[in-house]
């Protein structure tokens, strides 16, 4: 029985050592050093570097693509009143090719020009209006083609004076809305003279 009494004593003297020594171990193992940061410190700030380089990179791309953006809503703005324009010629067109009186020759090929001269202006300002961006030695000659062809429209010795742009897109604005100034002007004037 002393046996007994003995060997219980051994193991429960054996298994307190056994489990101070595993709670020690595992102490040490979640007990943060006091000379520096632990793995998991340092991982969390990677991860946290990583996220604002990541948002960093993510704002450059915002930013590249809102100025995109501004740019191509500017161009859009500027076909929009090129485009308004170039209906104010067609209208016109469309009512000189209905006279209320039969044509004599002259005013016919004086209509055969007009057509011409519309159908060039529209294919070089469509030509302007896909590629706004072209040097200006491309796209001044076309644009000076234009500006002959809306003067045919306008009446005798109207000429657009428009002051030479940087920049294809802001030159046919500037153009077409000069043509729509001069057209209102004539409109108004015609219009006072019959009342």
């Amino acid at each position: 029985m002393m046996g007994a009494w003995i060997g219980a004593c051994v193991f429960a003297a054996l298994g307190f050592f056994m489990g101070s020594y595993g709670a020690r171990r595992r102490a040490l193992r979640h007990a943060k050093p006091f000379n520096g940061p632990t793995s998991l410190d340092l991982l969390r700030l990677e991860r946290r570097i990583q996220f604002a380089q990541n948002a960093r990179m993510r704002l450059e791309e915002l930013s590249h693509q809102h100025a995109t953006l501004s740019k191509e809503t500017d161009v859009l703005e500027a076909l929009r009143r090129v485009k308004r324009g170039t209906s104010q010629m067609l209208a016109l067109l469309a009512a000189k090719l209905q006279p209320p009186h039969p044509i004599t020759t002259e005013e016919a090929e004086h209509l055969e020009g007009l057509l011409g001269a519309s159908g060039k202006a529209l294919r070089l300002t469509l030509d302007l209006g896909r590629a706004p961006h072209q040097s200006k030695d491309d796209w001044e000659p076309k644009a000076q083609s234009i500006q002959k062809s809306l003067e045919k429209f306008l009446p005798e010795r109207s000429v657009l004076n428009i002051a030479s742009q940087q920049d294809a897109m802001p030159h046919l604005v500037k153009m077409f809305d000069e043509f729509e100034r001069l057209q209102d002007r004539t409109t108004e004037a015609t219009s006072s003279t019959f009342n």
